[in-house]
């Protein structure tokens, strides 16, 4: 009858001989931090603070370990709230799909609390201002040194998420876009705010994302994880603090996700992929410039046919750029034309599972004979508020990509033009919806989740939408 969750990768100890989990045994029972040590493997309850842990991350110390904890909920009966009705605000938001009760007994106004456990006496306390600060930096007194220091003239920047050094004032921030006229695409800005006061230091210039970042435990080192969002595999880079110059760490064509040090900087745990092999535990020995796999969590797959994916690519009538794999059907033979299945939203050189929702397996379509366009509808761009042609883009764009890359397809002789279905996840299900309402291409479809900008709901979801367009 047990029950239990875990919501994050377990973190080990510093020294490596306790293992950690955020998790709760049963529905009713809160968050908490569990553990289990090399000298007795018995999974017990490690932090009894009141609330929900929502995140934790051990000390550089080794000797405590952080929490960030959101304290319980007020009692609010729901039979209260059916009773006296319920205020319709700009907590509900219907893209969630969320029943407006629940919506209403979920309180959003609860500010996350700091704690601290101390692993050699048990002791729980709220942490003080520095290991808050260590913890989670403030980001709005980082976007103000950011424009001290960056000065008038510089972008601004939305401090999205920040990691202290732990050996110095220096900080890694990941600044959330701006709208600037020489880059119409959203990108994410990187930067180093140096402990010896000087002007920021950008990193990841060229790129669409970072999309992981750590400090090594000297903190003479941060590393970096830089996506250009065309689905290759991204740079893995390392900035060196004294020289404030980067270097590729690792170089590999193959997709690393879920980065682990050690404390020694040596060996980086992570998971390792392609478009035919699904994600395996791996690490990379950056002194012998080496990835080895340390567990196979799917070695079934070994004995399955699985088809490889071609990408395809180009620039529709818009002037922006899409691409796509195709994976074609077991057996495939030159010349007969297929079913073809599009999943709609990301697609890269990773093993594919059917867009983002996973909803759609794409290989086990291939399996029973269909072709299968794993189409990634590109980057978000900034719109403008109030210009209904250019917000209509958003829509219009993947559109027009789309029906590009089924056309080409279907003039290679590859697809049957009268059986084209389409299938769409969250964003993907607003591009099929608009897709299948402007185009006579496709045949069949089917979404997962609550498209959220379609006509329908642009009626209902109040003046916020509206603005937009």
């Amino acid at each position: 009858d047990l029950h239990q969750w875990e919501s994050e990768p377990p973190q080990w100890s510093r020294d490596a001989q306790t293992i950690t989990y955020r998790m709760k045994m049963h529905s009713d029972s809160s968050w908490q931090v569990w553990r289990w040590d090399k000298q007795n493997p018995t999974l017990r309850q490690m932090t009894h603070v009141p609330g929900n842990v929502l995140s934790y991350r051990w000390d550089f110390s080794g000797k405590k370990i952080f929490l960030e904890v959101q304290p319980p909920a007020p009692q609010r009966p729901e039979k209260a709230l059916l009773e006296h009705g319920i205020l319709y605000n700009a907590q509900i938001l219907p893209w969630e799909g969320m029943p407006a009760i629940l919506e209403s007994l979920v309180p959003r106004d609860r500010n996350p609390v700091i704690w601290v456990h101390e692993l050699e006496t048990g002791i729980e306390r709220e942490a003080s201002d520095s290991e808050k600060e260590a913890f989670k930096p403030d980001l709005k007194s980082l976007e103000r040194e950011f424009k001290n220091r960056a000065g008038a003239s510089a972008e601004l920047c939305h401090v999205a998420s920040a990691k202290r050094s732990p050996h110095d004032p220096s900080v890694a921030m990941l600044c959330s876009p701006e709208e600037t006229e020489l880059s119409p695409t959203m990108r994410w800005k990187f930067y180093v705010l140096r402990g010896d006061g000087r002007s920021p230091l950008a990193l990841a210039a060229e790129s669409n994302r970072v999309s992981d970042y750590w400090w090594s435990d000297d903190g003479k080192f941060l590393y970096y994880i830089a996506t250009e969002g065309d689905g290759h595999a991204p740079r893995m880079l390392v900035e060196d603090e004294r020289s404030g110059q980067s270097r590729e760490f690792f170089d590999t064509r193959e997709v690393l996700r879920e980065f682990s040090m050690n404390a020694a900087g040596g060996l980086i745990a992570c998971t390792r992929e392609t478009n035919t092999s699904p994600a395996k535990i791996a690490l990379i020995d950056q002194k012998g410039h080496a990835l080895r796999t340390l567990a196979d969590l799917n070695p079934e797959f070994r004995y399955l046919e699985i088809q490889p994916a071609e990408r395809i690519s180009g620039i529709n009538r818009f002037g922006e750029e899409w691409f796509g794999h195709l994976v074609r059907p077991s057996g495939y033979d030159t010349g007969k034309r297929y079913p073809l299945i599009v999943t709609l939203y990301r697609s890269g050189d990773y093993f594919l599972l059917g867009a983002s929702g996973n909803e759609n397996p794409i290989q086990v379509y291939a399996a029973h004979g269909f072709a299968v366009l794993s189409f990634d509808i590109g980057h978000f761009h900034f719109r403008k508020p109030g210009d209904f042609a250019d917000n209509l883009l958003e829509w219009a764009s993947p559109t027009a990509s789309l029906l590009m890359a089924v056309e080409r397809l279907i003039d290679e002789g590859i697809v049957d033009p009268a059986r084209v279905g389409i299938s769409g996840f969250s964003h993907g299900a607003e591009i099929l919806e608009f897709a299948i309402s402007h185009t006579h291409v496709f045949h069949a479809a089917v979404e997962s989740g609550p498209a959220a900008r379609d006509p329908y709901f642009y009626y209902m979801a109040g003046s916020n939408w509206h603005e937009v367009f």
